[in-house]
């Protein structure tokens, strides 16, 4: 599981645990840092190799969308 955490001076952290939302084995994950569309938005890489999948929401504090591959892996041809 794709795990998150919050700081509001990037010094001291607070761990969130698994991105809520988020079924699979979702790894090395990047946050956009503003909302586009009113949406945050979340690029990640699966353990499987098949890709870089993005996935949404409106709130942080909410479960996320799978949106579904953006790259497709090597497995995935």
């Amino acid at each position: 599981a794709l795990e998150w955490a919050r700081s509001r001076d990037l010094q001291s952290w607070e761990r969130m645990g698994a991105v809520p939302g988020l079924s699979g084995d979702w790894k090395s994950g990047a946050l956009m840092p503003e909302p586009v569309n009113g949406e945050y938005v979340l690029l990640a890489g699966r353990g499987d190799g098949s890709g870089l999948h993005l996935a949404t929401t409106s709130n942080l504090d909410q479960a996320w969308r799978e949106r579904g591959a953006v790259l497709k892996g090597r497995s995935e041809g």
